[in-house]
């Protein structure tokens, strides 16, 4: 989740009812789905690449099982930067990718 959802949603709680529901169900329910879509995304591109190496396995007559093998020794056990770096990069990244949504929500108005 967020840390800035779950501050707000913190906040929220604290205040208990002075807050009306709406709000609190919106931000839950966008955290979840933040966290789905995160939890979904990662695994994307490896998914996509062993449902085609699987088939391509499949059709050249050898069983399909080599491709599960073949596809396990591409996963990364290591990374290639250290955790500083790794962080500085990645960040643009993943504030891109949770901020877009709520600024396109914004540039139109508070519409979908």
């Amino acid at each position: 989740m967020a840390t800035d959802i779950a501050f707000v949603i913190g906040i929220m709680a604290l205040l208990g009812d002075r807050v009306p529901l709406g709000p609190k169900v919106f931000l839950t329910a966008l955290a979840i789905v933040n966290d789905i879509a995160a939890v979904l995304g990662l695994p994307l591109p490896y998914a996509l690449l062993g449902i085609a190496l699987w088939s391509a396995v499949l059709h050249s007559g050898v069983h399909a099982t080599f491709a599960g093998v073949i596809l396990a020794l591409t996963i990364p056990t290591r990374t290639q930067l250290p955790p500083p770096h790794f962080s500085t990069r990645s960040e643009p990244l993943s504030s891109a990718w949770t901020t877009a949504p709520i600024a396109r929500k914004c540039s139109l108005g508070g519409r979908l």
